[in-house]
């Protein structure tokens, strides 16, 4: 030790200290964060099991190699905030030669000697005081002191062989952990004692824990009596996925008095950590699929396909089958129909591909074309699996065209994918001719398969509610058509709609939600509400048939309601007709006693003259306006609209509103009645009726 004076004191010196039966470690303060070992007495090596040399190499190659890495950051910054003559306490793990991590309590003290300062310290281990207290027995406040000062979470329980427990201790940082977590998990104080701690651990030492994570506690406590020292991360109980609680515990357990077993458990919110974990795994996860997989479809992607050539041309391929698919009149299905009516065109064929032959083997290389690579396959299996696979293409309306081969040996996979791709071109020029025959049969099956659905009650009437934006009232409701499966699957409108407002079939589906509408409201004005509205959309090609009113009068007269509890909405996209034939329409509508409203204001820049319609009683501002009201020039343009439309005596209702930001944001600009996902999302009627009438 450098800072005795000569070797007679240095001798006394070591023996004094090693007499000493707590641990002493001295080191010398070289820098601002430098340190070196000066001293450490033969107790300290018994803490640690190491032999004295042992141990001194080790600490004069890297002294922060004992310290427990998690602890390492914790015991320099206690040392750089120390000032001379200043004592502390603190708690940290050190590391054994077994590579076991134990806590030990610390009694820090800085002293300068010969114009050189030196940290003094002396370590306990603290575990070994609990288990003094279970089996010498402590004196109670010597147990709560030892207890206590240790500075994180910590709960002590003994269990027998049939997994009954008994909380020994619970300590004050776990109450104040406890309070914290919880006031963070839903806002509210907590004022836990350590008494109610300790009876609620009594009820269940897995009070803590979302039932789902409990398993990983379980699993802990097991794995520390074999490990010494076992941990696991958690979800706090109450825990949302939109607000989780992270806890980080640590155990050890030890034999205890008896057949008990006694475990000793600390806890620490790690919450942040884990989120930034997660979303970096989630990230890397998403950059994964997206590289080498398609995300709208499930299969293999060209990135991958690119990759998966280059891996073919180092090794051969044996018993190949290669397909090469083309899905049939995409780019008319998309102008026509819609890209959501396409995109789900080109999933439902790869959905086919995949069933048969995997979503390894398949890849999607462009928007919508496919190849298929089977490696050890025989021919005739292949050869009968895509003659399936082309039948069931047919079957759902002549999807795709497809060509295919087979070889016994294959090193340039891109060259027989080019085989197979002239062989689908053939097979094209069959579909453009079968096309052509069959187009004028489609709308008629088509119509019949309509028809067959309405009889059968596939289609069904949900209703939106919607409010007044100051009272949060329920007013009125948007009715929309929804189709339900075989299978009960919820089938949305923008899957059907499309292809029947093409075939020029959606007037039926128009009708025959009127119908229900009316109905609805003739079972509302039986039992005496005559004041809520319902509004129902109507296509703009039924609105070019000639007689769209009079069918619709027909249909109103069949039941008894006020009509003005009736409104029909227009898309702003109707404009497509003659505007003067349109204003006349909607003054008939009027004059009839009937509601009319502009759907969808803001999403094109016809809008505002529009606006200008005679009869209009109801200004709707569509969902995708209502998300940009961040942008200040939008926001501006809102408030302008709504006061605009107040002026020439219109109402306006929001579209799609989902926060409650939003609703105050545009209640501020006096909007009079707002729907969407905050208020409810579309349900079935009598759902409806039973939620809000």
């Amino acid at each position: 030790m450098d800072i005795y004076f000569n070797d007679q004191v240095k001798r006394g010196t070591d023996y004094v200290m090693n007499q000493i039966q707590v641990g002493v470690l001295v080191l010398k303060k070289t820098g601002q964060e430098e340190l070196e070992l000066s001293f450490f007495n033969d107790a300290f090596c018994r803490l640690l099991e190491y032999d004295r040399s042992e141990l001194e190499t080790i600490l004069r190659r890297n002294l922060w190699t004992i310290i427990y890495p998690a602890d390492r950051e914790k015991v320099l910054d206690a040392i750089r905030r120390m000032d001379l003559d200043e004592t502390q306490d603190w708690s940290f793990r050190l590391v054994d030669k077994q590579k076991n991590a134990s806590w030990f309590l610390g009694h820090y003290k800085e002293s300068a000697y010969n114009k050189e300062d030196y940290i003094f310290i002396s370590v306990t281990n603290i575990q070994e005081y609990v288990s003094a207290n279970n089996q010498l027995g402590l004196s109670e406040n010597k147990w709560s002191d030892i207890v206590n000062s240790i500075p994180i979470g910590l709960l002590i329980f003994a269990m027998d062989e049939e997994k009954k427990t008994s909380i020994i201790a619970v300590n004050q940082p776990l109450v104040e952990f406890s309070n914290n977590v919880g006031r963070e998990l839903d806002g509210k104080h907590r004022n836990w004692s350590q008494e109610e701690l300790m009876l609620l651990f009594g009820q269940s030492i897995y009070c803590f824990c979302e039932d789902e994570d409990i398993h990983l506690v379980t699993k802990m406590l097991e794995e520390s009596k074999t490990q010494g020292i076992s941990n696991c991360t958690f979800r706090l109980r109450g825990s949302t996925e939109e607000r989780p609680i992270w806890i980080f515990s640590s155990c050890c357990s030890k034999p205890g008095m008896g057949k008990q077993r006694n475990y000793y458990v600390s806890f620490q919110n790690v919450t942040e950590d884990e989120i930034r974990k997660r979303e970096i795994s989630e990230s890397h996860e998403i950059l994964l699929n997206l590289s080498y997989y398609d995300t709208l479809t499930g299969t293999r992607s060209r990135n991958y396909y690119n990759q998966f050539i280059e891996e073919c041309r180092q090794n051969k391929l044996f018993q190949v089958g290669v397909a090469f698919a083309d899905v049939n009149g995409l780019k008319h299905i998309n102008d026509t129909l819609g890209h959501l009516y396409g995109d789900n065109m080109i999933c439902k064929f790869a959905n086919l591909l995949k069933t048969e032959f995997g979503p390894e083997r398949v890849f999607r290389i462009s928007g919508d074309e496919f190849v298929v690579v089977v490696s050890d396959i025989g021919k005739d299996k292949f050869f009968q699996r895509m003659k399936d696979v082309t039948e069931q293409a047919k079957q759902m309306d002549n999807i795709a065209s497809i060509g295919y081969i087979w070889k016994d040996t294959v090193s340039d996979i891109k060259r027989r994918v080019s085989q197979a791709e002239q062989l689908m071109y053939l097979e094209k020029q069959k579909f453009y001719e079968e096309e052509r025959t069959l187009e004028s049969k489609h709308r008629t099956k088509m119509m019949g398969s309509l028809l067959s659905d309405l009889e059968n009650g596939c289609y069904h009437m949900f209703l939106q509610p919607k409010s007044n934006i100051e009272n949060q009232k329920v007013v009125g409701a948007e009715a929309l058509v929804r189709k339900i499966s075989a299978s009960g699957e919820v089938i949305a409108p923008y899957e059907f709609v499309p292809q029947l407002e093409s075939e020029k079939l959606i007037y039926y589906i128009d009708f025959f939600m009127l119908e229900e509408v009316c109905k609805f409201l003739q079972s509302l004005c039986e039992k005496g509400n005559t004041n809520f509205k319902i509004s129902v959309n109507m296509s703009r090609v039924t609105m070019a048939e000639n007689n769209y009113i009079q069918k619709i009068v027909g249909i109103c007269d069949k039941y008894q309601f006020q009509r003005a509890q009736l409104e029909f909405e227009i898309t702003e996209s109707s404009r497509t007709m003659d505007n003067m034939r349109m204003e006349e329409d909607i003054k008939r509508l009027k004059e009839l006693g009937f509601g009319v409203s502009l759907d969808d204001v803001g999403t094109e820049y016809s809008s505002f003259p529009m606006l200008t319609l005679e009869g209009i009683d109801t200004v709707k501002l569509d969902r995708s306006f209502i998300v940009k009201m961040k942008n200040e020039k939008v926001d501006k343009l809102i408030s302008y609209v709504i006061e605009m439309s107040h002026d020439m005596g219109m109402c306006v209702i929001a579209e799609g509103v989902e926060t409650d930001r939003e609703r105050v944001k545009l209640m501020e600009k006096n909007c009079d009645m707002y729907q969407g996902y905050l208020l409810s999302k579309p349900i079935p009627a009598e759902e409806f009726k039973q939620r809000y009438l």
